[in-house]
């Protein structure tokens, strides 16, 4: 499937809330037992993972509650030339 037209919109939940894109150990994802598969990192490759897998590239991400603290570890990540994303909004991220 990919979902190339157009602007995406790619929503980083807080507590489930997602449909395409579940984090880990949310919803109908993988529930890994290591503590290791839960660190930010792990969820940032996640994001760049659903990316490629549905070729969309630099979506404008909506990040709530958990979902905030993704996106800096993408940028940390992924780097920022090219931008990864074209945009950010957050909504009540954790801190």
């Amino acid at each position: 499937m990919a979902l190339t037209s157009g602007l995406m919109l790619l929503v980083l939940h807080g507590n489930r809330l997602s449909s395409l894109f579940m984090t880990r150990g949310h919803g109908r994802s993988d529930q890994p037992e290591s503590e290791e598969a839960y660190i930010s990192a792990r969820h940032a490759e996640d994001f760049h993972t659903v990316c490629t897998a549905f070729n969309v590239t630099a979506p404008i991400a909506l990040s709530w509650s958990f979902g905030g603290l993704i996106v800096p570890d993408v940028l940390s990540r992924f780097g920022t030339s090219p931008l990864p994303l074209t945009g950010h909004v957050i909504l009540n991220a954790v801190p």
